[in-house]
């Protein structure tokens, strides 16, 4: 059996969970932008909005990464 490094583990589910994230973040910008460039938003009211739904991103990320955490963990267990 090889020998699984804690810090494989942490850097893997990190990794996973920042991919997993940025993707979601691009999506969601971009959505945001897209509503209120259409509603004529002055661009302090669109810069605040996107700042505001980076906080929900970042509850998402600890969920994410808990759960590819969990994964990592038991493929390190299974010797992947």
């Amino acid at each position: 059996m090889k020998k699984v490094y804690p810090m494989k583990i942490y850097i893997g589910a990190f990794v996973s969970a920042l991919l997993l994230m940025l993707l979601a973040g691009v999506f969601v910008e971009g959505a945001v932008w897209m509503l209120f460039t259409a509603f004529h938003a002055s661009t302090t009211i669109l810069l605040t909005a996107e700042t505001i739904m980076l906080l929900p991103l970042l509850v998402m990320f600890g969920f994410v990464f808990r759960a590819t955490l969990v994964t990592e963990r038991e493929l390190a267990e299974a010797g992947y």
